[in-house]
């Protein structure tokens, strides 16, 4: 169960957060990057950062079908997805899943607040990964890639979250480290903030991030009270 909250929410301000999970929450992004790079080298296709940028924050398929382009077939993509999600799981079953610096703090004072708070990922593992860092407790609402139909940057992930919290989407702010993620929050009426540990600030600031943390050390309460509702257009601080 979540830890509970009492104080009240001022309803001109935002009273919700919704988490990516994977680089915001979670130090996993260098186990997806290199099953992805061990399963494209068997498949002689090169997969180096620059690809990766190109489907980081999108579900598995959708992000296999980009780096295949005309050679994608269904048989195919469901072949090197399920070899992906093997190379994943070892590795994840090798190393100790922990939250990045200071997200534990941050979701604590969160909760203390009285926000809502919701974890929403398009892997299919974001339950798994949560329970393994100790984080469920703090979340309301987990969205995984079984949840929504649409991948980023359609907003389609981020809105369900929102209709699972109750929480309209001008008054939530979204946390991404994805230019994608950055678009679809964007593209639903969320405030959102980025977190510099995947992609660049550059291709952030690009996507259209008002706020963008070096790293989580920076990710603080301050900076989520700091926006309200409605958002201003295109985003961004009050």
């Amino acid at each position: 169960m979540p830890l509970s909250n009492k104080r009240n929410i001022t309803p001109e301000f935002i009273s919700a957060v919704i988490f990516d999970v994977d680089g915001v929450l979670v130090d996993t992004v260098p186990l997806h990057f290199r099953a992805w790079q061990r399963v494209f080298s068997e498949e002689n296709i090169m997969f180096n950062e620059k690809e990766y940028q190109l489907i980081n924050g999108i579900p598995r398929d959708e992000g296999i079908r980009i780096i295949l382009g005309v050679a994608a077939t269904a048989q195919r993509i469901q072949e090197i997805g399920d070899r992906k999600q093997h190379y994943y799981l070892e590795s994840l079953a090798q190393t100790p899943v922990r939250s990045l610096p200071c997200i534990e703090h941050l979701l604590h004072e969160i909760r203390k607040e009285g926000w809502r708070v919701a974890a929403a990922s398009s892997s299919k593992n974001a339950a798994v990964i949560l329970t393994a860092a100790r984080l469920t407790l703090y979340f309301d609402a987990v969205v995984t890639g079984y949840d929504f139909q649409y991948p980023k940057p359609h907003p389609d992930i981020f809105l369900t979250a929102s209709r699972m919290l109750g929480v309209e989407p001008a008054r939530t702010v979204v946390v991404e480290d994805a230019a994608n993620g950055v678009r679809a929050a964007f593209a639903g009426g969320f405030h959102c903030v980025a977190v510099a540990t995947s992609e660049s600030a550059d291709a952030l600031r690009a996507a259209g991030a008002s706020f963008i943390a070096p790293t989580t050390h920076e990710l603080t309460l301050d900076v989520l009270r700091r926006y309200k509702n409605p958002p201003p257009e295109g985003g961004g601080f009050f």
